[in-house]
């Protein structure tokens, strides 16, 4: 299992804050490498992953896996850069590309120095950031360079205000009260999921319902409520009884997240770090409203963010929910149509998609918005039989020289594959209630 990104980013402002605290007329600094996936040289990533086996004394199997998937994916990216960014494998390659761009600047920047994949961020004891922008410069390996208009500053005293004040501003409470309840009213009471599921659409939400019967079939009730007595959420709230009370806390997560977009999207627009911030208050309440928005006031919230370009993505999904037509979404990547198929999905209505032209993209966006049950018109454009595509409508019928697919209908054997099954289904009581516009959509802009 791998930890959500939120973990491990909370972790990380956490420990910038203890820095920033212990240099009160301090600087907290933000550098970016610039198109780091894509910039990567294919030598850098071959040499990283052979000197990382070398050095933990890797056992010959498993570095000959490694240098088989390096393989596949520098196939993918051809030419002589480029590592993909997706798989969790890459993401592993990544960090051992800068495991020694690392080692020296936590050297050089002792407790101030913190990372998370191609996005550095110092602690300064000076105002100036010039020496500390040369010295990462040097730092990055061949191939690799600083993004030097998103290079940015604020003072720690600032930057320690504004951070505090986040889960206040954007309403943070009233979200995690209402999914913390939505997922221990499931585990309790597994079997109410369809009621549950229609009384939050007929009230116009499209939260995603996972079924948790499965997993928590599995473990004895006792148990279970043990589990949920422990839960830090559940100290200081009576735990919701019926679909109408989660209903109840949706309205006012609802209310609450409405009001602060509004103010936040109305306020003047700022430079530097403040917009970074001004920005990511912004995604955090428009990804939410995704799934709590008023249908009439969708159009307002589309509107309001269509032409700020890091809001590009959330606003392709507020427009697929507005007109039914999934022709630009399908332009963006697939995780980008996953974060919209859940929402998509919460209503029947066959979507219209119109491509002229099928790029690969818009195919594995496509098989996943169909992998998620999402039906389209008649007279919906619909990609070429690809394996991926063949594999989304359960078609053995094409041939395919692809080895993996080939291998997953050898274990098919002939039976369904119930992606939309899958996709929804919890199989483990400890998963989190997945939403897969706030995991996906997760850009620090």
């Amino acid at each position: 299992m791998v930890d959500p990104y939120f973990i491990w980013w909370k972790k990380r402002q956490v420990s910038i804050a203890d820095s920033a605290k212990s240099t009160p007329n301090g600087l907290v600094a933000y550098f970016d490498i610039r198109q780091f996936y894509d910039s990567v040289p294919h030598t850098l990533t071959s040499s990283a992953w052979a000197n990382h086996c070398e050095t933990g004394q890797l056992a010959h199997k498993w570095r000959t896996l490694g240098d088989k998937l390096i393989a596949d994916y520098q196939q993918i990216k051809p030419g002589n850069t480029g590592l993909v960014a997706g798989p969790m494998f890459a993401h592993v390659l990544g960090n051992l590309i800068l495991r020694e761009v690392d080692n020296f600047l936590s050297a050089t920047f002792p407790g101030s120095y913190f990372r998370y994949v191609d996005d550095i961020a110092l602690v300064l004891n000076t105002r100036s950031i010039e020496r500390a922008t040369e010295v990462i410069r040097h730092a990055l390996p061949l191939g690799l360079r600083l993004h030097e208009d998103k290079t940015l500053g604020l003072d720690t005293a600032d930057w320690i205000r504004i951070t505090q004040s986040f889960p206040n501003e954007t309403g943070t409470y009233f979200w995690a009260k209402l999914i913390g309840g939505i997922k221990y009213f499931l585990a309790a009471r597994s079997n109410q999921a369809p009621v549950l599921r229609r009384i939050l659409a007929d009230n116009g939400f499209r939260i995603p319902i996972r079924d948790y019967s499965t997993s928590v079939g599995e473990i004895p009730y006792l148990q279970r409520l043990s589990a949920r007595f422990r839960e830090r959420w559940l100290s200081n709230h009576t735990f919701p009884q019926t679909p109408n009370d989660l209903l109840e806390l949706a309205k006012i997560a609802r209310h609450e997240l409405q009001i602060r977009f509004e103010r936040f999207t109305e306020e003047p627009p700022q430079q530097g770090m403040l917009r970074k911030f001004q920005l990511q208050k912004i995604r955090y309440t428009a990804t939410r409203l995704l799934y709590l928005g008023d249908p009439v006031r969708l159009p307002k919230i589309e509107a309001a963010i269509e032409s700020t370009i890091e809001m590009s993505d959330i606003s392709a999904i507020y427009k697929s929910l507005r007109t039914g037509d999934v022709s630009e979404l399908l332009s963006y990547s697939s995780s980008v149509a996953q974060s919209a198929a859940q929402l998509l999905a919460t209503d029947p209505k066959p979507l219209r998609c119109n491509v002229t032209s099928w790029r690969p993209e818009l195919e594995a966006a496509w098989a996943v918005l169909n992998m998620n049950g999402i039906q389209f018109t008649a007279d919906a454009s619909s990609p070429p039989e690809t394996p991926l595509v063949n594999f989304s409508t359960q078609s053995r019928n094409a041939s395919t020289s692809d080895p993996y697919f080939e291998e997953v209908f050898a274990l098919a054997r002939g039976t369904t594959i119930k992606h939309e099954t899958l996709l929804r289904t919890a199989f483990d009581y400890e998963e989190e209630h997945v939403l897969d516009a706030i995991r996906s959509l997760r850009s620090s802009s």
